[in-house]
């Protein structure tokens, strides 16, 4: 028997490679969770929040300590934004998260790597800043008109 009887044939070879890579890219997708679409408008004192950054991080439990992955976004000129995972998913886990607003923007002086520089000030009241101020639930359904109506 020659060894080339022993290999596969190359005609095999490319749908084995696709169902390996498909199970592979499969059991990495933060899709295993159940994802629901977020928008929504952020205002300060009745004017629209333009530049805060949001950070939806689900809840975990005992029996579900890793819940899913965390959601961001960020407020347009008329304070809207969408939700988004970090591998571009639209929306956010489905079920209870802390939800963190910030205008807040630091970043190193180029010139002292050991000096941070504030670009833009925060502007969400300290009294938002306490846990479980903001936490909301998402439901299956979404959240299409979600508000965050802040005030000073």
């Amino acid at each position: 028997m020659k060894n080339s009887e022993l290999l596969p044939k190359r005609s095999c070879l490319l749908p084995i490679t696709l169902l390996l890579a498909t199970s592979l890219l499969a059991s990495c997708s933060p899709h295993k969770f159940p994802m629901a679409k977020v928008a929504g408008v952020i205002t300060l004192d009745g004017q629209p929040l333009e530049g805060a950054k949001l950070f939806f991080s689900p809840i975990g439990s005992s029996d579900r300590p890793y819940p899913g992955p965390r959601s961001t976004g960020k407020t347009n000129a008329e304070g809207r934004f969408r939700l988004t995972t970090k591998d571009g998913y639209d929306g956010a886990v489905v079920g209870k998260h802390r939800v963190r607003i910030t205008t807040l923007l630091e970043t190193v002086d180029p010139n002292n790597s050991i000096k941070v520089l504030t670009v833009t000030p925060e502007k969400i009241p300290f009294k938002y800043k306490r846990g479980g101020r903001l936490d909301t639930e998402v439901p299956q359904e979404g959240l299409a008109g979600l508000r965050f109506d802040l005030k000073s």
